[in-house]
């Protein structure tokens, strides 16, 4: 279970930085801490992936994160509608991650 924490640390380095570049954020201009969290975001996909059980188990979990972090900044920060489709897709990776852990 420690790769679910990999995963949502890996997912709010990611999903921050997409924030950023959403609020117009200039890449170029911006690349002394840019370049770090870049190196971060990659070495906490790689710790996601090397203490997953499989491969198969990490990606959902990241999905997961991912879809649950972005539709929180979406609501609660940047004021956007959630819709029903994001609603299933989190319940759908949620009964994956569940079915994965419980068939071992």
């Amino acid at each position: 279970m420690q790769y679910l924490i990999w995963s949502a640390l890996a997912s709010f380095a990611v999903v921050s930085l997409e924030f950023f570049f959403r609020r117009g954020l200039v890449w170029h201009e911006n690349l002394v801490w840019l370049i770090p969290a870049a190196i971060l975001s990659n070495f906490l996909i790689y710790k996601l992936v090397t203490t997953a059980p499989t491969y198969i188990m990490a990606f959902p979990a990241f999905a997961l994160m991912n879809l649950a972090l972005r539709m929180g900044i979406s609501h609660f920060m940047l004021d956007e509608p959630i819709h029903r489709g994001n609603l299933v897709a989190v319940v759908a990776l949620a009964a994956a991650i569940g079915v994965g852990n419980a068939w071992k």
